[in-house]
């Protein structure tokens, strides 16, 4: 059920998001970052296979590849681009994931996917939990994501991780994305 919800719900996305959205962030995306306006990073999946998720670059391309708990506010505002920090302020530059969706690489909810060679630590933490994150596709959005503060370490992330797994149920992944969205038109 999970799966059929996330190919119809992807689908519906791709549709929306191709016909009224995605041209015009790529062509003002394409003038901000002065380079390439998508950016494919290599992220670890579910039985940690290696996938690229696909988003809209937020950053200068000359900026450094700097893993999430490691960058300070400050470095940030200097790496984004203005149209960039709109983009994921709005999470818009997340939208393009719903197409990894679609292929089977993600889900809507589950954990999010770790980066394949700056989230060591990350990588690290999941495997000291049972269940580990690795045993389910990582997510657009997660439980984490929803109640986890930022100012968490990546233990907590990954207990979090693991908590979704031991829970993880149609009921839950409706809530988690209820409160998704509520909290990105909070702009948080």
């Amino acid at each position: 059920m999970k799966r059929v919800f996330d190919i119809l719900f992807s689908l519906m996305m791709i549709l929306l998001c191709f016909a009224f959205l995605w041209w015009w962030v790529t062509i003002i995306n394409l003038f901000a970052t002065k380079g390439h306006p998508f950016f494919a990073p290599k992220r670890i999946g579910k039985h940690k296979k290696v996938f690229r998720m696909l988003k809209f670059r937020s950053m200068k391309i000359d900026a450094p590849v700097i893993p999430p708990y490691e960058i300070t506010d400050e470095q940030m505002k200097t790496y984004e681009t203005g149209f960039g920090r709109f983009l994921r302020k709005s999470s818009i530059d997340e939208t393009l994931q719903f197409i990894n969706v679609f292929i089977g690489h993600m889900s809507i909810v589950g954990p999010r996917p770790g980066a394949e060679k700056d989230e060591e630590i990350l990588i690290q933490a999941r495997e000291s939990f049972t269940p580990s994150a690795f045993e389910v596709k990582p997510g657009i959005t997660g439980y984490a994501q929803v109640y986890m503060k930022r100012e968490h370490d990546v233990n907590t992330k990954a207990s979090f991780d693991s908590e979704y797994v031991k829970k993880m149920s149609v009921g839950l992944d409706f809530k988690i994305l209820i409160s998704t969205l509520l909290l990105t038109f909070r702009g948080k």
